[in-house]
């Protein structure tokens, strides 16, 4: 893969859903959470259009979740460049359910949620099914 088409896939598959996930956060979320703390610290105005615009549950909650999983299995399958890629699908999933599950034993701050998996195992698959012919 030549260094064009790599910093292509990253903008597109890791950058850009990234990107979306946090502005969903940044318009959307909330002051409560890990990341809402994290831009309240750098002065960004956290939450400030969900009062002014209706926007699904789903958009706001387990969306920005999907694309990170998103993100973070794509940039697996590019490290590892079609070599086991059903495999570094599978450890992303994994990773990201298994912190998923660390919120629902405390371990780690945030609320443990059924559909945030379900909506993780979506995306990784996703990530599989439109990167794997990129990559090779």
């Amino acid at each position: 893969m030549k260094r064009r088409k790599i910093r292509l896939f990253i903008a597109l598959h890791v950058l850009l859903p990234l990107l979306c996930g946090g502005l969903l956060y940044l318009f959307f979320g909330s002051e409560n959470t890990a990341l809402g703390h994290f831009l309240t610290s750098l002065h960004l105005p956290v939450g400030f259009l969900k009062a002014k615009v209706t926007v699904p549950a789903f958009l706001i909650f387990h969306l920005p979740d999907a694309l990170w999983a998103y993100a973070f299995c794509a940039s697996l399958l590019l490290i590892w460049r079609g070599r086991n890629a059903a495999f570094a699908t599978v450890a992303a999933f994994v990773l990201c359910a298994g912190y998923e599950g660390l919120q629902y034993f405390s371990v780690v701050g945030g609320t443990f949620d059924w559909y945030d998996i379900l909506w993780m195992s979506a995306a990784c698959a996703a990530s599989y099914v439109l990167t794997e012919t990129e990559i090779k």
